[in-house]
């Protein structure tokens, strides 16, 4: 294929999944940039160029447009020419985190006219000490932001040596992953996958029964209404790897039967659904591409009862773990399928909650000794454990959504909410009740379970 080609097409099922909940030329879309920063290696300023040149000849998706045409989205994939090169690179003799990188990160990038992405190049001299890397979420996941700080690593270190990049694997495209995706074989698959989802959805309407939806529709939304608070701890990563060894299923899986369960106590419900993100990357030229893939797929968790709660814990991993093989869906398909097997209690507390998992294995033990947000915060340093801090308000968010980042030392929990859903009295309490349930969980549970405290 040739890369400089000009190519047109669909969006992926993933990039139409981020467009359906954050419309194209959304004015706070800026607010989720995701801001990578990598080693510029002392490497002098053209070979770090040339590298960026590399990087962006390699993955398609950085230079591609978004366009509105007849009601659709499309993508356009546009060459490397110099004119655009010398727009998505910033050059400055500022340290890093200074005002430059600060309007950086702040970016709105007009996606119809404008590639996705800002290189921020840190220099002394001719050398560069730092690379910042500003990215619209639309274009690339945390597992996206792993590869594209390797392959342009990998980038600055050959053009520093006078050589091309090698790469160990081709990368695939978004609009090649398109393509299959409208395909014959893309077309079973989608069977098949809203098959699943609506055996799962009627099965989580059933476990609710008489359970009554939480009003949404009294509290005035403010100008920013979405709200977060974070608590890092070290004995709660403890307690999630003890979990998902002594029950048999995975660390993630220890975190979200968890949230849960809070859910369940929160909403005074039996059950509660919770939509869990998935890499879904099948093959290896996924795995080797920066393009955004992550989806979700709908999993039940009971409230905690008298069953043993290891198992418990063994039976929310299973059921994530046969959700993984069709969480890749048209978000069109999975809003209608929801609506129509929930009824009542769709984009409810029990039943629309979203949860993120992120650990070495995703983005890298040295991107995960910190949050991958602008705050950088050390959360498996013990200084930071046991506090419960709350964030600024922003103009668009998640309405229910834990991000869990989990480390050998230490975990961070991220619970965001929106101001009607009523989950904000309870946010702090919510946190400190994940952690006294899964400390609770790996001792056994022979001890009382820990009871939820309102803040």
């Amino acid at each position: 294929m040739d890369t400089q080609a000009v190519r047109s097409g669909d969006l992926t099922w993933a990039q139409r999944d981020w467009f359906f909940w954050v419309p194209l030329g959304a004015p706070a879309a800026f607010e989720a940039n995701q801001n990578p920063r990598i080693p510029g290696f002392g490497a002098g300023r053209a070979h770090v160029v040339a590298a960026v040149r590399d990087l962006l000849l390699r993955h398609e998706g950085l230079r591609t447009l978004v366009t509105r045409e007849g009601g659709a989205l499309r993508q356009h994939v546009l060459p490397v020419d110099g004119a655009r090169l010398a727009e998505a690179v910033v050059v400055t003799d500022e340290e890093p985190g200074g005002p430059v990188t600060a309007a950086a990160v702040r970016t709105a990038f007009d996606l119809g006219t404008r590639w996705p992405v800002l290189f921020v190049l840190h220099v002394a001299g001719e050398r560069v000490r730092e690379v910042g890397i500003v990215l619209d979420h639309s274009a690339v996941d945390a597992w996206g932001m792993r590869v594209l700080c390797g392959d342009l690593a990998t980038a600055i270190r050959a053009r520093a040596r006078g050589r091309e990049p090698m790469w160990r694997s081709e990368a695939e495209q978004p609009l090649d992953a398109a393509r299959w995706e409208g395909s014959v074989a893309g077309e079973r698959y989608r069977v098949r996958a809203e098959e699943r989802w609506a055996r799962t959805l009627t099965g989580l309407r059933e476990s609710l029964g008489d359970h009554g939806p939480r009003d949404r529709g009294a509290v005035a939304l403010s100008a920013r209404p979405y709200h977060s608070c974070r608590l890092a701890s070290g004995r709660l990563a403890a307690a999630a790897t003890d979990l998902a060894r002594t029950a048999g299923g995975s660390v993630s899986a220890a975190y979200l039967h968890a949230f849960g369960a809070t859910i369940c106590e929160v909403e005074r419900s039996p059950a509660a659904g919770v939509f869990a993100f998935v890499l879904n990357r099948p093959s290896a030229g996924a795995m080797a591409s920066v393009r955004k893939t992550i989806m979700h797929t709908p999993v039940a968790v009971p409230s905690v009862d008298a069953a043993p709660y290891g198992k418990a814990v063994a039976a929310t991993a299973a059921r994530q773990f046969d959700g993984h093989r069709f969480a890749n869906l048209d978000p069109h398909v999975s809003e209608r399928l929801c609506a129509h097997h929930l009824g009542p209690h769709h984009r409810t507390g029990v039943a629309f909650a979203r949860f993120n998992f992120i650990d070495d294995s995703v983005v890298g033990p040295l991107a995960n000794s910190r949050s991958l947000d602008a705050e950088g915060i050390r959360f498996q340093d013990p200084a930071s454990h046991g506090r419960v801090t709350f964030g600024e308000a922003h103009m668009d968010g998640s309405e229910y959504l834990l991000t869990v980042q989990h480390g050998a030392a230490g975990a961070l929990l991220t619970l965001s909410w929106r101001e009607d859903t009523g989950w904000g009295p309870h946010a702090e309490g919510m946190l400190r009740h994940i952690e006294r349930l899964m400390v609770w969980g790996a001792s056994g549970a022979a001890e009382r379970l820990p009871q939820l405290m309102n803040s």
